[in-house]
């Protein structure tokens, strides 16, 4: 049967840095991005060969007070750490805003690898109508509970996405001047996303096949006698990849994403292979 939500509403969002563009964020491009149909490359500069999206909420006439834009507006202008809150915020606005049909968005950095094909499973016992912030694996923080990792990826529902959007920027705003320094965690993106889970009334939802770190890692970490290639794998074997199927990895390099994709295409063509 078809999938219950086909790659057409599920978009991704990939975040990036000016200077990135060149390496990380064009293997992003050349490799799994292939596979995306609705999504878009954010970042802090405009360029010419990478398409970097606009984050409609900062647009003159956008639906945003100037005061909350301007705040918004410096911060995406930078290339720090800090910045990378807001931006994230920014870019589930602007993908909802862009895809209101879409059922899942999907918020990353350039050194996530994807499977969007092994994603699309994941979700199908979900109700993209509710609102859900779901990912893996879970993490516990004072006064926040639980909340997905966010150097996995995170995927939210069209319902938490929609009912986030008018909340996105002062929230925003709001953290950068000291709600997130209370939590401890400043700006903790992943964590801000947890609070606003829970000012929403959102539940997380933890996924498995979302990987934090990069395929080596499990392997190394699992046994050492698995050698460090046969974590592209993803069986049994190793028990630090939760399953068979990965669908995302993190802090992957441009060198190891093409081989990422190399294996990961092979893998679901063996006639590739002959």
């Amino acid at each position: 049967p078809p999938p219950r939500y086909p790659l057409s509403r599920i978009a991704f969002g990939v975040l990036t840095t000016e200077s990135c563009y060149r390496n990380r964020a064009a293997a992003v491009k050349d490799t799994w991005w292939r596979d995306v149909q609705r999504g878009g490359f954010y970042g802090d500069a405009p360029d010419e060969e990478l398409p970097i999206t606009p984050y409609m909420l900062l647009e003159e006439g956008g639906p945003a007070d100037e005061w909350h834009r301007e705040v918004l507006r410096e911060h995406v202008e930078r290339a720090d750490y800090l910045s990378s809150m807001p931006k994230f915020m920014l870019m589930l606005f602007d993908l909802h805003y862009r895809c209101p049909e879409c059922d899942w968005f999907f918020v990353g950095g350039d050194d996530n690898f994807v499977a969007p094909g092994h994603l699309q499973p994941l979700l199908e016992s979900l109700n993209s109508s509710d609102r859900i912030m779901a990912g893996g694996p879970i993490g516990r923080h004072v006064g926040v509970g639980a909340y997905p990792s966010g150097g996995s990826g995170i995927i939210f529902s069209r319902g938490f996405a929609a009912a986030a959007s008018r909340h996105l920027a002062p929230f925003a705003v709001s953290w950068l001047g000291g709600r997130g320094q209370r939590y401890l965690c400043h700006p903790c993106g992943d964590i801000a996303f947890g609070v606003l889970a829970r000012d929403i009334g959102a539940r997380v939802e933890e996924l498995p096949c979302l990987h934090g770190m990069w395929p080596e890692y499990f392997s190394l970490h699992s046994s050492p006698a698995v050698p460090a290639c046969a974590s592209l794998v993803g069986s049994a074997q190793q028990p630090r990849v939760t399953c068979p199927r990965p669908a995302t990895f993190h802090y992957v390099q441009p060198r190891s994403m093409r081989l990422l994709y190399h294996f990961f295409t092979r893998h679901r063509n063996p006639a590739a292979q002959q």
